[in-house]
């Protein structure tokens, strides 16, 4: 029942999005093409505003209008994608020509059949008004920019989501060999914390690689894994780590991206623990009906770091899948001070 509202709301959302990028284009195809009218002269009366709305109207502008969506849409999901991308250039020069040719035989018939009158010496008689030419241009431009820009984006979130794949289809392997080390030592003592150990691994190991490719999961297993990942972190913990971990609220029927609260979680450790120094550890989840707030905060202790430490690849990762999956819809403060690290996240359901 719960993943059926969760699937119909998802339906529900798309549609409300759809409909309201509908309206968007609308709203400015409407602007845009009422642009010409702004620069006429004014009417008799001296306002622009019905002059402007009778102008859109006007039959030959209607056809013209018409005649640069039909541009816009077919050059933007079309011609660029599969012509200009897919380099078949002579075929994209032919587009242009045969779109160029369009605009001149519509207009040449609706000169010929009345519909407009132009002067006879016009040096743009067979493309309508002389703003239809520039309109022409601007439409083309736009949705070549546009194209081209969208384009960028997704390489970049190809990218990063590749980038994402790999980190999230991997457990730290200095984690598991400390693990499996502790879990040895277990075993050779006979001690009861043996078998639970290797259950926590096994969940980790299997959230790991059934979850990771999901764009969300249920909010309880990301704090299962969580969880698990502190307990095993425990067995090589000395008496100097002060360690302290709290999840309060409800919120178990929420969701959010796999694996990111667990970078901040690992950093704490990895920045945090020296068997011979003193350390400190806070973790902090609480869940609302709004928000989920998580806030991390450890001491900083000498440490030998790996390539991947000192670069702060899941964290700068994690800030990107952020900004990517929760846009308007998170809040990360990080205060990285010369004593103590602080994280404090905050994300918006």
């Amino acid at each position: 029942m719960t993943n059926a509202n969760t699937k119909a709301a998802t339906i529900h959302g798309d549609m409300k999005r759809n409909r309201l990028v509908l309206v968007s284009h609308i709203i400015i195809w409407l602007v845009f093409l009422s642009i010409p009218g702004f620069f006429r002269p004014a009417g008799p009366e001296g306002s622009h505003g019905t002059d402007i709305i009778d102008d859109i109207f006007i039959p030959h502008r209607i056809i013209n209008g018409l005649y640069l969506v039909f541009v816009f849409y077919t050059n933007y999901y079309i011609a660029i994608p599969k012509l200009y991308e897919g380099r078949r250039y002579m075929a994209y020069g032919l587009y242009i020509l045969g779109i160029v040719a369009g605009l001149i035989i519509i207009n040449f018939s609706i000169i010929q059949y009345g519909y407009a009158k132009m002067p006879p010496d016009s040096l743009f008689v067979y493309l309508g008004p002389s703003h239809n030419l520039l309109m022409f241009i601007i439409t083309f431009i736009f949705s070549l920019v546009m194209s081209l820009y969208n384009e960028l984006r997704k390489a970049k979130e190809e990218k990063l989501n590749t980038e994402i794949a790999f980190l999230k289809a991997q457990i730290n392997p200095h984690f598991l060999f400390n693990t499996l080390n502790s879990i040895y030592s277990l075993a050779l003592t006979k001690s009861d914390k043996a078998a639970p150990a290797v259950v926590k691994l096994s969940s980790l190991m299997r959230y790991s690689i059934s979850d990771s490719d999901k764009v969300k999961v249920p909010l309880s297993k990301e704090l299962a894994y969580i969880t698990n990942y502190i307990e095993l972190q425990k067995l090589r913990l000395s008496s100097k780590v002060r360690l302290q971990y709290n999840v309060s609220g409800g919120g178990v029927l929420k969701e959010i991206a796999p694996f990111l609260l667990i970078p901040f979680v690992e950093n704490a450790f990895k920045h945090g623990v020296n068997a011979e120094e003193d350390s400190v550890i806070d973790i902090a989840i609480s869940i609302a009906d709004d928000k989920l707030l998580m806030q991390t905060t450890n001491n900083k202790v000498y440490v030998q770091q790996d390539e991947e430490a000192r670069t702060g690849l899941g964290i700068n990762n994690t800030k990107q899948r952020l900004k990517l999956l929760y846009r308007d819809k998170h809040k990360l403060v990080i205060d990285n001070g010369d004593d103590c690290f602080k994280v404090q996240l905050e994300i918006y359901w």
